[in-house]
């Protein structure tokens, strides 16, 4: 639980530093029980990009159109708490603070944090 397990070419990815293919291709020469993960999430992204390109308006209409109507109820207030890790939520606190700190959280706790912005503060983006 100590080590850090991220890899943290996230932005280098994004901002077209590396190639998925080369980081693809590099993984394939490790043992395939330290690659299984890493490459597993470095498909997942592409995914994400090809459904984006696929559906441009994904990211301001739902896929699901009876979520168009959907209002949400969570305040401003709500928002800067969660955003400055000062919900009262242990982990989800934790994990913002770090991506203050760090600059990056990994790939389980932005779904803890985004689930919770979702479900729990009820806030769309």
């Amino acid at each position: 639980g100590d080590q850090r397990n991220a890899s943290l070419l996230s932005p280098h990815l994004r901002f077209g530093e590396l190639s998925p293919r080369a980081c693809y291709a590099e993984a394939m020469r490790a043992p395939a029980h330290l690659r299984h993960g890493f490459v597993r999430r470095l498909l997942w992204r592409d995914l994400s990009y090809a459904e984006l390109y696929r559906w441009p308006d994904m990211p301001e209409v739902s896929q699901r159109k009876q979520y168009e109507e959907q209002r949400w109820s969570g305040s401003a207030d709500q928002l800067r708490r969660w955003q400055r890790g000062q919900t009262g939520f242990p982990l989800v606190d934790a994990a913002m603070r770090h991506l203050w700190h760090e600059g990056y959280i990994n790939n389980y706790l932005r779904h803890v944090t985004a689930f919770f912005l979702l479900y729990y503060l009820d806030i769309s983006s």
